[in-house]
């Protein structure tokens, strides 16, 4: 019986740390993102003169 009600404490305990609400606070908005998208791969081809996939590629690790 105790393995019962501490399995409920755990699944109790883990669903309340579920439901907090911060995590979507972090994610930023499908129009934020794609401009910070076009913005940060038009700074590295400005700078670096690499080509649109590269730039593409390393402004999507930039703007994560």
């Amino acid at each position: 019986m105790r393995s019962v009600s501490t399995a409920i404490g755990i699944l109790l305990l883990i669903s309340l740390m579920g439901c907090s609400g911060t995590k979507n606070e972090d994610q930023a908005s499908p129009a934020d993102y794609q401009k910070c998208i076009e913005s940060e791969s038009a700074k590295l081809l400005d700078e670096t003169g690499s080509n649109a996939d590269y730039a593409m590629e390393k402004a999507a690790e930039i703007c994560k």
